[in-house]
């Protein structure tokens, strides 16, 4: 049985899907939207059909969500709703990789608390951690007691 993560983005690529359909009656025909919608759901069934323990699943879950919430960052939730909008041709497995790929480099580009960051911006990395060293009977640190690793 799918987890409670592979069902949030299932149900999430389903809504884009039918957000393309919704397209597709708003504006000009362009079958293009049906195609990427249809493409979406088979991709959501795809998706839910991965066991648990399959470690794109682990991963994708890792970097897209917070608890059990799908939180994409721009660039993968940017990519989902074109998915054989221009390329017929395209595979689910194919697509989840690349997926994978963006959801990476968003990552990358997240702090540790899961907000937008400007690309190589990040004030917590390498910075010394001051460390205090306070004796049981001793609760006032002072600078003495600290160092930094």
């Amino acid at each position: 049985m799918a987890s409670l993560e592979q069902q949030a983005l299932a149900e999430h690529l389903r809504s884009v899907a039918q957000w393309r359909r919704d397209k597709m009656q708003e504006f000009d025909p362009d079958p293009r939207n049906l195609r990427s919608a249809a493409g979406l759901d088979a991709l959501a069934d795809y998706w839910l059909s991965l066991p648990e323990d399959d470690e794109r699943v682990a991963e994708m879950i890792d970097l897209t969500f917070l608890g059990q919430m799908f939180r994409p960052g721009q660039r993968t939730e940017w990519e989902i709703p074109r998915f054989r909008f221009y390329h017929e041709e395209s595979t689910v497995e194919a697509f989840l990789g690349r997926l994978l790929e963006l959801a990476r480099q968003d990552s990358a580009e997240t702090d540790p608390i899961g907000l937008p960051m400007v690309a190589g911006d990040n004030p917590w990395a390498n910075r010394p951690t001051r460390i205090y060293v306070v004796a049981p009977d001793d609760d006032t640190p002072d600078s003495s007691d600290a160092f930094e690793r």
